[in-house]
């Protein structure tokens, strides 16, 4: 089956997000911290485990792209420990550890983001879904295309990242506005009005529209409360075609996946 690719900016998801300047928006996060000078001077506890920092970077397999400070994340008088490593891979993974303080030089840690192409401001975190749905009934870099073969708008809007914070040690997820929940409703509308494609053999690719599919049903989920019942109802209008039963079940899957990545 010929496949469509994404734009090279949608397909070569970077690892990290790059601000104008082409500054790593990791490292102007941490730069406003307070640098940890020794790690073995810290005690961390996570999974009711208590270490030294050193030995839980090790354990878990953090140096690569490894970078920590102090920083009062949440803006609440305490400064939090936070740990950022790239888990390398051909598409993956940003990984964010959070620690609240608890005692002199101790720390617990509350909550971990892991996935592709994230990225951090202030106090805002942008998640992106792609990376657990890439592979959503297509190859990673295929998907629907924003133009006909003619170069004319479809009217599809990509859609694939979720905005959380951290706050009183833990990940919320902030809520979406109605302009987004247009944009969404209106991107699965285009999908449906593709009509049925005589569904998809084991193994091989259609042409992106699942994976459009499931982009924007895992935002909604995310950003308007994280109702699974909502969230089916809304893919049984869109999606009424005879495969729609094990679609439905693969989302669940991977959006309980996703979540868990989210520390929700």
């Amino acid at each position: 089956m010929k496949k469509n690719l994404l734009p090279a900016a949608l397909i070569f998801l970077s690892t990290f997000c790059f601000a104008q300047n082409g500054e790593d928006c990791y490292d102007k996060f941490f730069a406003k911290g307070t640098r940890v000078k020794n790690t073995n001077a810290i005690t961390v506890v996570a999974n009711k485990k208590e270490q030294t920092l050193s030995r839980f970077i090790k354990a878990n397999y953090i140096a690569m792209e490894e970078k920590m400070a102090l920083i009062d994340v949440d803006k609440d008088g305490s400064k939090e420990l936070v740990l950022h490593n790239f888990s390398g891979g051909a598409h993956c993974c940003d990984e964010l550890y959070f620690f609240k303080n608890i005692g002199p030089n101790k720390y617990e840690l509350t909550a971990k983001l892991f996935a592709g192409n994230t990225c951090v401001s202030d106090s805002l975190f942008v998640f992106d879904v792609h990376e657990g749905f890439g592979y959503f009934y297509t190859c990673f870099a295929c998907g629907l295309e924003k133009e006909d073969k003619k170069g004319q708008p479809t009217g599809l809007e990509y859609v694939t990242s979720v905005d959380l914070r951290y706050r009183n040690g833990r990940i919320e997820v902030v809520q979406g506005n109605e302009a987004l929940k247009q944009k969404i409703n209106k991107n699965l509308q285009y999908v449906k009005k593709l009509g049925w494609d005589g569904g998809v053999k084991e193994g091989d690719f259609d042409d992106g529209r699942r994976k459009e599919v499931a982009l924007n049903l895992a935002v909604y989920y995310f950003s308007f409360g994280q109702n699974l019942a909502a969230t089916k109802q809304l893919f049984t209008t869109y999606y009424p075609w005879k495969d729609a039963g094990k679609i439905w079940k693969d989302f669940v899957v991977l959006l309980a996946n996703e979540k868990k990545n989210m520390s929700l």
